[in-house]
């Protein structure tokens, strides 16, 4: 706008000096020299902004797939305005430019000496944002010093690290040595390497770890496909070693992120009866019996065959133990029908965020659980006037909804309805911990109904259910009475379940008498939603069929 404003203004100036600007009837031949100098100037820094755009927003924009940035476009202004400046001495004022060039060549000499270092810096940072070696966003590593770049600036490019503090590094040092970009528009490959007993089949090893690299976790990307490969073997230990190969957009976590992996994937090799071996140590520690030595030992080689230790503090419980657990927690249930559920029982252990698997279900016994349900489960109006009663009254008790929820309410709420956002989620998430009733609940409040959409939009698309020591979870789905592919159960925290398959289940509740499996029923009936349509002839007809819905 202001380049077409100037345009009009230098053509109205050129047509008045043209008509009227050299007739001295008109107009007295000091006004018609100034008109003539105005319509020059106008015209110079008329030519200096087209000249601008075109160079910044179309030669450097479609070559890079973007515009200029700053220090560009102030370079570009200011060669461009010397240029017009000169021009302008030239030809309007008639001024003879080459004593001029002479004399500011000499000084210039004198002023590029003594600012030698600073104009290294400059058109080290100019030959940065023609070349384009990275972008803001993108990741730098040299020797120890890593981080994303944040600013590139005339002098300097500004890093952040993951530590959160701030690295200058001068132009000019960062083109005179070598530096690994990272682009941060794609993802980076990462690696977790981790050691398996050699008796256990690579393919069992690799199927478990694809399943782990698929299974949702954050940071990990699904494209470009991950991989798990054999690396090698481990003679000294009878192991052999593996790697999960995956992309991640955040290259400063990607250690974190590797964490996370190996995590998950320690849930789920010992829901599988396996468990990962140690690396060897190297080293010689003969004579020295000290466990708590800080000389590292050898290892000792382990037998193929031999069956894996259990790790500390992963012993399974025996079936006695079991019994009585199953008999505390489910006390309604007949003694015989107890025995029988503990004799066909599996344990399971379920990491954070990883989703219990559907094909089974499951006595919790410790950790915790969200079990997500269907709306038609919960009877919104009735509990949101509950919530909406006992909301301003409990702010000052404590909350039962986790803080990463709450931090992430109260943020969607306060750009929906501002600073009364603060009082009411720590209202509704002292009353229930259920995220998606809190934001019904706030989206009452809102009146708009774009705004109120946008809202809740934002947050779960389903209710949900808290789960802890003693609950069931997955019966319906195991009975056939809930086909809902959206009702799921993720793990909040570490937690430890006594599982059940279909097979496992029918031989437990097979050849009893009509009271256990009623008192079976009723234990059902009571703790899940879905089971509520559950009786004996449903459940009998189940136990003779493999499939098929009650």
């Amino acid at each position: 706008m202001q380049t077409l404003f100037l345009l009009a203004v230098s053509a109205t100036l050129w047509l008045l000096h043209v008509t009227i600007g050299q007739d001295a009837s008109i107009l007295a031949a000091q006004s018609g020299r100034l008109l003539f100098l105005a319509a020059w100037a106008i015209t110079a820094i008329t030519c200096v902004q087209v000249l601008q755009f075109v160079f910044t927003h179309q030669i450097t924009g479609r070559r890079q797939g973007q515009g200029a940035s700053d220090l560009l476009r102030a370079v570009v202004r200011i060669v461009l305005y010397l240029i017009a400046a000169g021009m302008f001495l030239h030809f309007a004022l008639e001024q003879a430019i080459t004593g001029i060039l002479a004399t500011s060549a000499m000084l210039s000499v004198i002023v590029g000496l003594a600012l030698q270092p600073t104009l290294g810096h400059l058109f080290s940072g100019v030959s940065i944002e023609i070349e384009r070696p990275l972008r803001v966003g993108d990741y730098i590593r040299r020797g120890e010093v890593e981080g994303q770049v944040t600013s590139l600036n005339w002098r300097s490019v500004f890093v952040t690290t993951e530590e959160g503090t701030r690295i200058v590094i001068p132009n000019s040092d960062f083109t005179s040595r070598t530096v690994e970009v990272i682009d941060g528009s794609r993802p980076f490959r990462h690696s977790a390497v981790f050691d398996m007993s050699s008796s256990v089949t690579p393919g069992k090893v690799m199927r478990i770890g694809m399943r782990v690299l698929r299974s949702g976790l954050s940071d990990v990307c699904i494209t470009p496909e991950p991989m798990v490969v054999m690396v090698g073997t481990e003679p000294r230990s009878g192991s052999v070693r593996y790697a999960l190969h995956f992309y991640t957009h955040n290259f400063l976590k990607r250690e974190q992120v590797a964490s996370d992996v190996l995590e998950r994937l320690w849930y789920a090799l010992s829901r599988e009866g396996l468990q990962l071996i140690p690396p060897p140590r190297f080293g010689n520690n003969q004579g020295n019996n000290n466990a708590g030595s800080s000389v590292a030992g050898t290892r000792p080689a382990v037998d193929a065959n031999a069956k894996p230790a259990e790790s500390p503090g992963t012993k399974a419980p025996s079936k006695p133990e079991w019994q009585a657990l199953i008999g505390e927690l489910l006390p309604e249930l007949p003694p015989t029908l107890v025995t029988r559920l503990a004799s066909s029982a599996k344990r399971y252990r379920y990491g954070p965020h990883e989703t219990v698997s559907p094909k089974v279900a499951a006595l919790v016994v410790s950790g915790r659980l969200r079990e997500a349900l269907s709306v038609e489960e919960v009877s919104l109006p009735i509990v949101l006037e509950q919530m909406l009663q006992a909301g301003p009254n409990s702010v000052s008790k404590p909350a039962t909804m986790p803080a990463a929820s709450v931090n992430r309410l109260l943020r969607d709420a306060s750009q929906a309805i501002g600073p009364l956002a603060q009082s009411l989620v720590a209202g509704y998430a002292a009353v229930t911990d259920d995220l998606w009733l809190a934001y019904q609940a706030v989206a009452v409040g809102i009146i708009d109904p774009q705004r109120r959409a946008e809202f809740l939009a934002r947050g779960p698309e389903h209710p949900s259910r808290g789960l802890t020591r003693g609950d069931l979870l997955g019966w319906d789905r195991l009975l056939k009475l809930n086909n809902d592919p959206a009702s799921k159960s993720l793990a909040t925290q570490d937690c430890e379940l006594l599982v059940w398959n279909a097979a496992t289940l029918r031989s437990a509740l097979g050849n009893l008498d009509e009271t256990e499996l009623n008192a079976f029923i009723q234990l059902l009936v009571r703790k899940q939603s879905h089971c509520r349509r559950l009786d004996l002839p449903r459940l009998q007809r189940w136990l003779a069929r493999t499939g098929g819905l009650l």
